[in-house]
């Protein structure tokens, strides 16, 4: 009975019915939550029945809904992500090199749900995979040949092939191993429960099915909204590619005769400019100092900085735009937003890759910008989703114990 739904009248029948870890952690606060979602309450502008919770929420009478912690568990999953083990030898060795490619998948979905759940194992799984590209790309280096670079290897259609095979089996196998993890987890078949959202608004007529008051919206009354939507992406996409335009002129993979030619602003990156790297130019290469040549990357930094910029304000936008076109349910909403992030986020982020690599037609260019893109972008994630999360956690952790030591010796001086 692991994977099918339970079934309150049938409780017998399951094994473990009874004890306390029938249902996992993640499951009790589920349930909990979904009782809690029946609790409805009355509009008061057309009197029809709505969540209670959602309402609240959207009101800000509260500010979020969550469990609370079980400290033995999460020590639990902490220790065995930190690749704690009590293993001696050769125990110790292979235990921590399977830990270092797999997270505690199982113990994460038992305690914070199979969504969670499934990202660990999407990371785990792409991780180990990204290990044969890997090994191909260094063997291509090592077995170049003399006279030749990873640029001019006649290899490289080969390693191209390569991976244009290794994606398709990754794709192939990721659908596999996710719908083994699905069937472990019983969520293969799992429906998601539409809820209609407190902001939904519209003209509220009597439904011809069930004979209640409901609100409608049709797609003539959000047509509007979506053309106001479109323009507004426009806009903000046509902003994106006129500062990509002015970072490409600035890092010198702009030529003379392109349309998105800016001779200001590219003369910084030709010879004796400011942002001239000693690779630049239709005169051959220069010899460049250090100095000089990690000062040319600046432009890349920035063009890295601008775009993490330009996504983040475009997140703003697109949840305001999303909510100006007054969608029904919560999946509705989040699909809309998924579409506008991912065309607005794939478009600022790659369409230079895409014009170094199609029009200029230069893979050294294409592998520069690829690598000082991606080089910034994980420097940025490592500050800020690890080391600034973490020193704040140790600061308030620190000043915790300042003021618990400071009432302690008042309560003694008291005494």
């Amino acid at each position: 009975y692991s994977t099918t739904p339970f079934i309150y009248a049938a409780r017998c029948n399951y094994n473990g019915w009874g004890s306390f870890d029938f249902f996992s952690f993640s499951e009790r606060a589920h349930i909990a939550h979904c009782l809690l979602g029946k609790i409805a309450s009355e509009n008061k502008d057309n009197g029809i029945a709505c969540a209670l919770l959602p309402t609240l929420l959207h009101e800000e009478k509260i500010e979020a809904i969550f469990p609370p912690h079980d400290h033995d568990i999460s020590d639990k999953l902490f220790r065995e992500a930190c690749l704690e083990s009590r293993a001696t030898g050769y125990q110790y060795i292979r235990s921590y090199w399977f830990r270092l490619f797999s997270s505690p998948i199982h113990g994460i979905e038992e305690y914070y749900g199979s969504a969670v759940a499934f990202y660990f194992a999407w990371l785990d799984f792409f991780t180990v995979w990204l290990i044969f590209p890997a090994v191909a790309g260094f063997s291509l280096w090592y077995f170049r040949g003399e006279g030749y670079t990873v640029d001019n290897s006649p290899r490289i259609p080969l390693f191209s092939m390569f991976v244009i095979f290794w994606s398709a089996f990754f794709l192939k196998y990721w659908d596999r191993y996710a719908s083994a993890l699905a069937c472990t987890w019983g969520t293969l078949d799992a429906a998601r429960r539409e809820e209609v959202r407190p902001q939904f608004h519209g003209k509220t007529v009597i439904s011809p099915v069930t004979g209640k008051k409901e609100i409608h919206f049709g797609f003539s009354d959000r047509l509007p909204r979506y053309v106001a939507s479109c323009l507004a992406t426009a806009l903000m996409l046509s902003i994106a590619f006129g500062i990509m335009c002015l970072f490409l002129n600035l890092e010198g993979y702009v030529h003379r005769n392109s349309p998105i030619y800016i001779k200001v602003v590219a003369r910084l990156a030709e010879p004796g400019g400011l942002f001239f790297t000693g690779t630049s130019g239709e005169d051959g290469d220069y010899a460049m100092s250090i100095g000089s040549q990690l000062f040319g990357f600046i432009p890349v930094i920035l063009h890295a900085l601008i775009i993490m910029l330009l996504n983040s304000l475009y997140r703003v936008v697109a949840e305001t735009l999303t909510e100006f076109e007054n969608h029904r349910t919560e999946h509705e909403f989040e699909n809309s937003i998924i579409i506008k992030r991912f065309l607005f986020e794939a478009f600022d982020c790659y369409i230079a890759l895409f014009y170094i690599a199609f029009y200029e037609l230069d893979p050294i260019a294409l592998r520069q910008e690829l690598i000082g893109l991606y080089t910034v972008d994980s420097f940025r994630r490592v500050v800020c989703e690890c080391i600034i999360p973490l020193t704040l956690q140790k600061l308030r952790e620190y000043f915790r114990k300042r003021k618990d030591l400071a009432d302690d010796a008042k309560h003694k001086k008291s005494d």
